[in-house]
């Protein structure tokens, strides 16, 4: 399994995402910045601020950034596929701009009722309006964790997904 850390900015109750062409189907899919956890990385989170600087130019904010939720996308006939997705939430310093060389296009701040679902991958679209809602009434929400079963590109089951080992402590300190 791949883990993966992603970074979703924040500013004035807009979420910024970013265009993304898909290696795996072939489509634009609206994502935040993000991607594999590499050895060098000290933690979760900072592999979550490298790929942030990397593919947009932002600097996550640290005292101001939360893990939001930790995904799983388990695919029963693509095992390469599959992934363990930690979504960190926070506020930056810089301005989203397109990154062609690492395929993000395009980046655009959403509020909640504007999020584009239908340009999202189906898992993300069925959990991140609802996390990040209730996030919004209660910043103290607990962390988010689900798993995905996919077949065929399709999702055929959804469970709750127990203690999460963390091979990598989340935060540096």
């Amino acid at each position: 399994m791949i883990t993966t850390a992603l970074f979703l900015p924040k500013r004035d109750a807009r979420y910024v995402l970013w265009n993304k062409h898909s290696t795996h189907d072939r489509v634009q899919r609206r994502l935040p910045v993000g991607g594999r956890v590499e050895a060098t990385d000290a933690s979760v989170f900072e592999a979550a601020a490298r790929e942030a600087q990397e593919e947009s130019g932002l600097t996550p904010i640290l005292v101001e950034t939360v893990l939001l939720a930790v995904v799983e996308n388990i695919h029963r006939d693509r095992v390469f596929m599959n992934r363990r997705m930690f979504w960190f939430l926070g506020m930056f310093h810089g301005l989203p701009r397109a990154y062609p060389e690492e395929g993000m296009l395009d980046p655009r701040a959403y509020t909640l009722r504007e999020m584009p679902v239908g340009e999202m991958w189906e898992a993300d679209a069925r959990w991140l309006v609802p996390v990040l809602s209730a996030y919004e009434r209660a910043p103290t929400t607990p962390v988010y964790y689900r798993r995905f079963t996919h077949e065929r590109g399709v999702i055929v089951q959804e469970s709750p997904l127990g203690p999460v080992p963390m091979l990598l402590p989340v935060f540096p300190f």
